[in-house]
């Protein structure tokens, strides 16, 4: 395992919270309290999902192959939790979980880190444009807020990162408020009447040939 420590200037404190400083539109933390809750949200999407991933069928089989080790890219790894759990399950792919600060897991005298996991300071809207063909499965997980060019992000350089028939698997999580009865406050965009949406979690992943 390594992590990269470079001193660019990618986060700023702000009342007493750290956040990151390369986009004025992304508003949640950048620290260990924030760590802590995407740990939480880890274990929820888990149980949900009954899975690491979604489409688990199609992510083993992309990583199945025999005739070369494979390599995953996680944008946005957050605490890197889900990284390191991949790489768990997934002796034989290399998996490099991106994010703007170090994760929380590297402080924590608990954790090991299986050698086949790199964590990596670096900022994910620019980090992707290094590669090329490089990646068999590219994973963002409710990583929209930090990038507000997520479109060109997704198909133009996640695109020209994976290797040809990799996958691009996407993760979206779309929290409720719940009544008393236990059903679902309508959700909707800001000044938009009506309901949206009513699930809790949207999966969505997609093969590029």
């Amino acid at each position: 395992m390594a992590c990269s420590t470079s001193p660019i200037a990618l986060v700023q404190e702000v009342h007493g919270r750290l956040r990151q400083a390369s986009d004025k539109d992304y508003y949640l933390p950048a620290d260990r309290d924030e760590h802590g809750r995407l740990d939480m949200q880890h274990q929820t999407l888990k149980l949900t999902m009954n899975s690491l991933y979604a489409q688990r069928e199609l992510v083993k089989s992309t990583l199945a192959r025999t005739d070369r080790r494979t390599s995953l890219l996680d944008v946005g790894t957050g605490s890197g939790i889900w990284a390191i759990e991949m790489a768990e399950e997934f002796p034989n792919t290399d998996i490099t979980g991106i994010d703007i600060v170090p994760p929380d897991v590297l402080s924590r005298p608990s954790t090991v880190i299986p050698s086949n996991c790199l964590l990596k300071v670096a900022d994910g809207t620019t980090e992707i444009k290094k590669y090329h063909e490089a990646f068999d499965i590219i994973h963002f997980r409710a990583a929209h807020l930090g990038m507000p060019n997520l479109a060109k992000i997704l198909l133009e350089d996640s695109a020209r990162a994976l290797i040809p028939g990799g996958l691009l698997l996407l993760v979206h999580c779309v929290p409720l408020i719940l009544k008393d009865d236990l059903s679902a406050y309508p959700v909707t965009d800001e000044g938009q009447p009506g309901e949206l949406s009513t699930e809790s979690v949207k999966l969505t992943s997609k093969k590029l040939a």
